[in-house]
């Protein structure tokens, strides 16, 4: 069985699910771990080798970023590595998040409105202008009350899955061995979740 410790939805058709110093590639076509994995991090994503990842999430930009802590790194998608000068503070560079005694960024989804959204592990969430590049104002709220259903603390990661066609309909949140799917468009957990990722994730 697979404890997930983040997970990243990567442009290539694959989520990436990290499991202590291992990865999964997790096929989305074809809903299962493609062959050969799980592999090591270390040998794989350079520059994240022996990092502990809290959260990721690949931006619009062709990067993607990578929670640790109270630091985060930004990854270059073509390039295949972590760009120079990283690790940096999250709280100095992106305002407002990681305030009222949050330590660290759970999970990180980007949602089909333009934003996305930052889970904290302060039972808070934000939301991000993808666009302007700013934190929404009123921001942050708590998770309980704003996401029906959702757990509020100790999330592992996010993602909003791809539709046939073409409209997001359905996301996924993970909380180490068990995950929920959210509907967007109802705005709340759909019934009888959350459900153990082993059975349901083929592979993991």
């Amino acid at each position: 069985m697979v404890l997930v410790d983040a997970l990243v939805n990567w442009p290539n058709g694959k989520v990436y699910f990290f499991s202590g110093a291992d990865y999964y590639g997790y096929d989305i076509a074809g809903e299962q771990v493609g062959p050969g994995y799980p592999r090591p991090i270390a040998a794989n994503w350079p520059g994240l080798g022996g990092v502990s990842i809290d959260s990721a999430i690949a931006w619009p930009n062709g990067k993607a970023y990578f929670f640790s802590g109270p630091d985060y790194y930004r990854y270059d998608i073509a390039d295949d590595r972590i760009d120079p000068g990283f690790p940096l503070p999250v709280k100095s560079n992106w305002p407002g998040l990681m305030i009222f005694g949050a330590t660290q960024i759970q999970a990180a989804v980007l949602w089909p409105n333009g934003s996305s959204y930052f889970f904290a592990d302060n039972g808070m969430y934000y939301k991000w202008n993808v666009a302007a590049d700013r934190i929404e104002p009123g921001y942050p709220k708590p998770i309980q009350g704003n996401w029906p259903g959702l757990w509020s603390s100790s999330l592992r990661g996010a993602l909003v899955w791809p539709d046939p066609g073409g409209v997001p309909r359905k996301a996924y949140f993970f909380q180490r061995s068990f995950y929920m799917r959210y509907d967007i468009t109802a705005d709340a957990v759909d019934p009888d979740y959350p459900r153990p990722v082993s059975g349901n994730w083929r592979g993991l």
